[in-house]
């Protein structure tokens, strides 16, 4: 009996995605551990019950994700990929900075991101912070405040949010949210006359907060520096559309 064309089934993937699919899950999931050497493509193949060519399709797959790596030679194969924490932050920033020059994603879309981000994150500083971290968020301010060149200044001030986030003591934020501050970057060019001053003195407030202890005011503040570099990068933010 035909089944109907409007039956809802799911297709058959192609075997080399599947098997890809499975070597996936092995690798994510610590049965495969960084830096432990795959089977060959004949034992694979015999595992999976499918060719070698299908084996070595799944395996370009991996690598095109930075799953795996094949080294030549004697003591060559195919390897699970060790991923150092910048190879990813660097992966995610020049897969946005795509995005953002397709305008798949907008300037408010990177402004609401860092708040959503950034505030909690001057909170958890807050908490968190060693007396190195006050340190070097210090050192920050005061270079900031001392050069008046602009390029410097926008410089010092994307090395202040990345130490604050450093503060947090917590690396998958970093993680996530240092690629964005990247991409952010470029749209603080040619800000407004005294946008680095109104920055340095936000910073400022933000760096007592944290010092302080006091999370709830250093949640406040960054609020409200964020807001305000949403404002300059986007005059037209409507809140009700986002």
């Amino acid at each position: 009996m035909p089944l109907d064309a409007d039956i809802d089934v799911a297709r058959i993937r192609p075997a080399y995605d599947q098997v890809a699919g499975q070597l996936k899950l092995l690798i994510l999931n610590g049965s495969l551990a960084p830096g432990e050497r795959l089977p060959v493509e004949s034992s694979l193949g015999a595992a999976f019950g499918v060719s070698r060519n299908t084996v070595r399709e799944a395996l370009r797959m991996l690598s095109s994700a930075g799953l795996v790596r094949t080294e030549r030679g004697v003591n060559g194969g195919t390897f699970v990929a060790q991923v150092a924490p910048e190879d990813v932050s660097d992966y995610l920033e020049s897969r946005l900075g795509l995005l953002v020059s397709s305008d798949s994603i907008s300037a408010a879309d990177l402004a609401e991101a860092r708040i959503m981000l950034e505030v909690p994150c001057a909170r958890q500083a807050a908490l968190r912070r060693s007396e190195q971290d006050l340190a070097d968020l210090q050192a920050i301010v005061d270079a900031e405040r001392d050069d008046h060149t602009g390029w410097s200044r926008g410089e010092h001030s994307h090395e202040f949010h990345l130490r604050l986030l450093s503060a947090t003591g917590n690396a998958v934020m970093e993680l996530m949210l240092a690629p964005v501050l990247a991409i952010s970057r470029p749209n603080m060019l040619q800000p407004k006359p005294g946008t680095w001053d109104a920055a340095n003195s936000d910073h400022a407030r933000i760096l007592e907060a944290v010092r302080s202890g006091d999370a709830d005011l250093a949640a406040a503040v960054t609020l409200e520096h964020l807001r305000r570099v949403r404002d300059i990068t986007d005059p037209a933010y409507d809140d009700a559309s986002h």
